[in-house]
């Protein structure tokens, strides 16, 4: 067996995107560079920090606290009022900052 040989740089500040195959294949990292190529990264760390600037997405959570998920904005898939999930926004008050 040969040994594999990899180049290694730190990842902190990568942008790319989470990609959960519906196959049962491991979850990728993918990466875009200019001009639309793309590397896929298998995901080997178990606690890595992610921070979402998408908002095409939404977090939900279930009335009873046992449910919690990650999913497509309701806007993003066209069913605000089939879930009733829309926000109210809070009146303005005079006088309160």
């Amino acid at each position: 067996m040969s040994k594999k040989r990899y180049t290694y740089r730190n990842a902190k500040g990568t942008k790319g995107i989470l990609i959960r195959p519906f196959n049962g294949e491991p979850a990728i990292f993918r990466i875009y560079e200019k001009g639309g190529d793309f590397k896929d990264y298998e995901i080997l760390h178990d606690d890595v920090s992610v921070k979402i600037l998408d908002d095409s997405a939404e977090l939900l959570e279930s009335l009873d606290g046992k449910g919690f998920f990650l999913d497509y904005s309701r806007t993003i898939l066209g069913q605000e009022s089939k879930y009733d999930r829309a926000s109210k926004k809070k009146k303005n008050q005079k006088g309160k900052l």
